[in-house]
């Protein structure tokens, strides 16, 4: 699961997600709720408050099997949006959205963001910024994967 940016390999066999950085980075009170020790703040960046946990065993590629747009909300819930909304959160959501405007890869992107809709799906997912609901977002999605 990420929340900022992943990379995904597109080959005969579907999207794969491929592994990033090895570490979390959370805020503090995340950090607590989850019950993580030994995570660090970099002391030669003292306005920088998320705290990193390193990861040891770096994770094989794995198929994508679902992408979540982030919402705020009260409640944690899970929408469907219709396959032609699925495709639009995609394609505002990505992280390099200026630089694909500007190249010759747009249409191919285009394409990529389909077979992702088509082969994971795209959801809505509202949760609570209440580090203690965690646990029930956890159920939530795995529920939902």
């Amino acid at each position: 699961m990420e929340d900022d940016v992943v990379a995904i390999r597109f080959d005969e066999s579907g999207p794969t997600v491929v592994p990033g950085v090895p570490q979390l980075r959370l805020e503090s009170d995340a950090a607590t709720a989850l019950g993580l020790r030994d995570t660090t703040t970099p002391a030669e960046e003292s306005w920088y408050e998320k705290q990193m946990l390193p990861i040891n065993d770096v994770p094989e590629p794995v198929p994508l099997t679902r992408c979540y747009v982030l919402t705020e909300g009260d409640e944690l819930e899970i929408d469907e949006p219709s396959g032609s909304e699925q495709l639009l959160s995609l394609v505002t959501q990505r992280y390099a959205q200026g630089i694909v405007a500007d190249s010759d890869r747009s249409d191919s992107h285009m394409e990529q963001c389909s077979r992702v809709v088509e082969r994971a799906g795209v959801r809505v997912l509202t949760r609570s910024l209440d580090h203690e609901r965690l646990p029930d977002l956890v159920d939530l999605v795995t529920d939902d994967i």
